[in-house]
């Protein structure tokens, strides 16, 4: 079985508490994902993304990022980017 967890919104007790240490998989936007790396607002998502992958060694990321789309790193492997599909423009 995998856990995947979006933690939002974030909330300290669930750091305080190793939840997410226990996860497989971590799906944060860029404002919850700059707060658990310990960084500030506004950080540059592959900081932020290669932070994430440190603090939480054995969780894949997913870092959504708005318009800009969303960066994945998984496991051991490099990390991705892909951008957003805007139907509206299509």
């Amino acid at each position: 079985m995998q856990i995947a967890i979006k933690p939002s919104p974030l909330d300290d007790s669930m750091l305080s508490k190793g939840l997410l240490q226990m996860v497989d998989q971590l799906i944060v936007n860029e404002l919850e994902g700059a707060a658990l790396a310990g960084l500030e607002e506004g950080a540059p998502y592959q900081d932020v993304l290669a932070e994430l992958a440190r603090r939480f060694p054995k969780a894949a990321i997913l870092l959504t990022v708005g318009s800009d789309g969303a960066y994945y790193k998984g496991v051991g492997e490099a990390g991705l980017h892909h951008g957003i599909y805007d139907f509206l423009r299509a």
